[in-house]
């Protein structure tokens, strides 16, 4: 939990640092817990879609809350293609839009 640099529980923390650093972004797309994720959310497209766009688009929807634009369904159908549908959704997961609330 350093890297996230989370709060210490046994102390009275009313605010906490905002950190962005690359430790971070590795240790959530590398975490086992991601991975198992990845491979659930991977298995839950697949039985909702039978065409690898369609379940681009559904994993997109589900992790973002809006469509992919044209360039960005482009883009990870390619990375699907290539990587596969369970990495994809590691990438999803690690989306600045999945991560933060803003």
């Amino acid at each position: 939990m350093t890297t996230l640099a989370c709060a210490d529980s046994s102390q009275s923390t009313p605010n906490r640092n905002e950190t962005q650093i690359d430790l971070q972004a590795l240790s959530l797309l590398n975490n086992k817990f991601s991975i198992a994720m990845a491979r659930h959310f991977a298995s839950r497209l697949e039985k909702e879609a039978d065409e690898l766009s369609k379940q681009v688009k559904r994993g997109h929807l589900l992790v973002t809350g809006r469509v992919p634009s044209n360039e960005e369904e482009n883009f990870l159908m390619e990375y699907a293609g290539e990587h596969g549908l369970q990495n994809l959704c590691r990438a999803l997961f690690n989306l600045s839009e999945f991560t933060y609330l803003d």
